[in-house]
C-alpha cells in the first residue's frame, strides 16, 4: 500500500530512501529529546534531501514546487 503511494509520486529511489531515514530519525527524536547526535543526523539527512531535490529539479525529474516537510514525509512512508 505504501509502496504504491510512493510510486505514484514518482520520486527517485535515493530520495525516497533519505525520506524514510528522516522519518525514522523523527520518531527517534520524539522519543529521545536529549539525543543531540540524532538531531544532528536528522539535520544532515534533511540537507541531503534538499541537495538531491535541487539536482532532480534541474534534471526535470521532480516538479519545481516539490518541497520536503516532516508532515508530508510521514504521509509518504505510511
Amino acid at each position: 500500500c505504501s509502496s504504491d503511494l510512493l510510486k505514484e509520486n514518482k520520486l527517485p529511489d535515493d530520495l525516497l530512501d533519505l525520506i524514510n531515514k528522516s522519518v525514522k530519525l523523527i520518531k527517534h527524536r520524539d522519543k529521545n529529546k536529549k539525543d543531540t547526535r540524532a538531531l544532528r543526523g536528522y539535520q544532515i539527512t534533511v540537507s541531503k534531501i534538499n541537495r538531491l531535490r535541487n539536482y532532480y529539479v534541474k534534471k526535470g525529474r521532480i516538479p519545481k514546487n516539490w518541497r520536503y516537510s516532516e508532515d508530508t514525509a510521514k504521509l509518504l512512508t505510511k
